[in-house]
């Protein structure tokens, strides 16, 4: 649903394998995978909370994880302001199991899910030279300590980093760096980063020449 200052997105998805499940089952699958409204506030703010898909620049970071079928998505505010050469978003997430305000103890479902997180991206594009820069900080916590009895301490890993796009003529150069530190849930120091360059040259439409 879109509206000059309003735009909602709800979206259901059923994964699995024909013949899996028997043809009388009691056990639904179906998923919210997507239910989201943005409102926009003018002169370029707007405010999105909801289930959301977050993709950004090359999606190594944050993704919709779209070579699986289910896909990736996140229950988040986003607060953002965008113009025709700069864009600048703040997502906020924080998980719990139950509805609570005292001893908020997350046990995730899977092991790479977090218990807060907290992201600020800014993109900026020139007109008179063909670069686009994306840069990111993110901080993310996950809980560790002792599920049985509910105490914990939340552990938190920084990432920072850019991703840089150049591309003059039919030449396209992508540059990435990112660097994470902090601490796993485990209580172990992080001290890792991670860089790529790739080029591409566009012969024609049809056929390009990739090096990465």
């Amino acid at each position: 649903y879109k509206r000059s200052d309003l735009i909602m997105k709800f979206s259901a998805q059923h994964v699995g394998v024909w013949g899996q499940d028997p043809q009388i089952d009691k056990n639904g699958r179906f998923a919210l995978n997507e239910a989201w409204a943005r409102l926009n506030f003018g002169q370029g703010f707007f405010g999105q909370a909801g289930r959301q898909a977050l993709s950004y620049d090359d999606e190594r970071i944050l993704g919709g994880l779209d070579w699986n079928v289910a896909g990736r998505y996140h229950d988040a505010l986003k607060l953002g302001y965008e113009n025709q050469n700069h864009k600048l978003h703040l997502i906020l997430s924080f998980h719990q199991n139950d509805e609570q305000l005292h001893n908020t103890y997350y046990n995730p479902p899977s092991a790479i899910d977090f218990k807060s997180m907290q992201t600020l991206w800014y993109n900026v594009s020139a007109n008179e030279i063909p670069l686009n820069a994306s840069f990111l900080l993110m901080n993310v916590g996950h809980e560790s300590g002792d599920a049985d009895i509910k105490t914990g301490k939340t552990k938190y890993m920084q990432t920072i980093g850019t991703y840089l796009t150049y591309k003059p003529g039919k030449l396209t150069l992508n540059g990435t760096f990112y660097y994470q530190t902090g601490k796993t849930a485990g209580n172990i120091d992080i001290d890792a980063y991670m860089f790529a360059l790739r080029g591409q040259y566009d012969f024609t439409n049809q056929w390009s020449a990739t090096l990465s």
